[in-house]
């Protein structure tokens, strides 16, 4: 998970999520810091990375 104005590039973290086979989310019109205040975002993507890992 990342914000479109985070201190790593998003093409970086892209290459990044692409060799360790992860994904990546790219939250818009979101800072480092800023990402806390998206709960409404950040929930349900935790709770899709959380789910399968428990099964």
């Amino acid at each position: 998970m990342l914000s479109d104005t985070d201190f790593i590039p998003v093409e970086h973290a892209a290459q990044m999520a692409r060799k360790i086979g992860a994904q990546l989310a790219v939250l818009p019109d979101t800072t480092h810091m800023s990402i806390m205040s998206r709960p409404d975002w950040l929930a349900p993507l935790i709770a899709n990375r959380i789910e399968p890992a428990q099964e």
